[in-house]
């Protein structure tokens, strides 16, 4: 792990020059993360999406950095060596991406009419969005085919 990747990473927003808001990801410092804002630099930020999809893939981003810090794992090392994860680790990663990681003070659960619970906000999309990050230094794009 270099000492830009030391977790808890995060995003903050920022203007370019050119006028643009930017999604950067930053360490528990404030310094920059040069691999994840990379991968913004370089795949996100073409495609012209929308701020609030740039940031919520980030936020993506920086919960799977920030899940591997704290499992001890140095994701690039793993990527750059195709070794990747076992199972458990897998397993774990998905519940962790489940997570509700709103302001906990923030209601959790509503009561419906019938007497039922209403289940608090589960992140299932971020299992596709690290999955992005994972593939892109490996050449595979989103389709799962290598590019050339």
């Amino acid at each position: 792990m270099k000492w830009g990747d030391i977790p808890p990473l995060s995003t903050k927003t920022i203007r370019l020059q050119e006028g643009d808001l930017f999604v950067l990801t930053v360490n528990k410092y404030g310094l920059q993360v040069d691999d994840a804002n990379l991968y913004c630099t370089i795949v996100l930020r073409p495609t012209a999406i929308a701020l609030a999809t740039m940031r919520a893939r980030m936020e993506a981003v920086c919960h799977l950095y920030n899940w591997c810090g704290q499992a001890g794992i140095d994701l690039k090392a793993r990527i750059e060596s195709g070794e990747f994860f076992v199972r458990e680790e897998v397993v774990a990663l998905r519940e962790g991406l489940r997570l509700d990681l709103r302001n906990p003070s923030a209601p959790r659960r509503r009561q419906l009419r019938s007497g039922r619970k209403r289940v608090g906000f589960k992140n299932r999309s971020s299992e596709t969005r690290i999955g992005a990050i994972v593939a892109w230094p490996c050449g595979i794009t989103s389709a799962g085919s290598l590019k050339r």
